[in-house]
């Protein structure tokens, strides 16, 4: 291989950034979802102690602020589980779609919601 056959190889692999910058560029995607999950647990919580209330409406059904926070949180646990089963084939990462879905499943059965004073 001469000079020019190697450079352009080197250019060719890093048309997509470097692996220093690809994985950062990973951490801070996953710093940001953790911050996004903390965030929405931190809402869910206090909306279910009474300490901040609200009311989401989307054409004829009503949430509340509750029950929306949880329904993301599944939702992310689901995609978070899937995207690390499909990327990184962990297994583990069958339980995050496991609770995901069961927590889904509770909240549309009216679980979550049944306790909850508001």
């Amino acid at each position: 291989m001469n000079r020019e056959e190697l450079l352009q190889k080197s250019r060719d692999e890093n048309k997509k950034g470097d692996e220093r910058e690809r994985l950062l560029k990973y951490e801070s995607y996953s710093i940001s979802f953790a911050i996004l999950a903390a965030s929405l647990m931190i809402v869910s919580i206090l909306s279910y102690l009474n300490v901040i209330q609200g009311k989401i409406w989307m054409g004829a059904v009503t949430f509340s602020l509750y029950e929306l926070t949880l329904f993301l949180l599944f939702g992310y646990g689901i995609v978070f589980g899937l995207s690390r089963w499909v990327l990184l084939k962990r297994k583990g990462s069958l339980v995050w779609i496991l609770i995901g879905f069961v927590g889904l499943s509770m909240l549309f059965l009216g679980v979550y919601g049944a306790g909850h004073a508001g």
